[in-house]
């Protein structure tokens, strides 16, 4: 056995070649972008959802009644300004004109639902989407006039009559 030799022992503590304020500021740092990306991403989930309803949805702008070819013409408009353009034979479709309870709003306002039987077309309702009341009931009676099924509830107090 050699004198000179050297034995060494350690314990199972890994030996930093980092001071311990390095080490401090690393972990620290770590875990505050981990916080982020979650944070940056508990925002963007929502944004996700509302830009992806927004681009789905499309909003009523206006409705072409043509009294000649018989045909109602309902052009839609999305968030991105991508039009959609649907036109329906008028036998097809029949309406309603009622009173209509809105939420947060002290007062009823008439709104005019036009259907078919498998889909609704259009809800128009006052101060929604820039309708305004006479418009609506305008348009009721350009309907009634083309001869439009108009759904009624004898029995009902909400119903409007044009």
């Amino acid at each position: 056995m050699e004198l000179n030799a050297i034995k060494t022992y350690t314990s199972g503590v890994l030996i930093s070649p980092y001071p311990k304020l390095v080490i401090m500021v690393v972990t620290l740092f770590s875990t505050f972008a981990f916080i982020s990306i979650i944070g940056a991403l508990i925002l963007l989930v929502p944004m996700a959802f509302y830009i992806i309803n927004q681009t789905i949805n499309y909003s009523l702008k206006h409705i072409d009644i043509d009294f000649l070819r018989n045909t109602i013409t309902f052009n839609s408009v999305n968030f991105w300004g991508v039009q959609q353009k649907e036109i329906v034979n008028a036998s097809d479709l029949s309406f309603t004109y009622r009173k209509r309870d809105v939420r947060r709003m002290p007062h009823t306002r008439n709104e005019c639902c036009i259907y078919s039987n498998n889909k609704t077309y259009a809800e128009l309702l006052p101060g929604t989407e820039g309708w305004e009341d006479e418009q609506v009931r305008l348009i009721c009676t350009d309907l009634q006039q083309l001869n439009l099924k108009r759904q009624i509830d004898k029995y009902s107090d909400r119903e409007v009559y044009l």
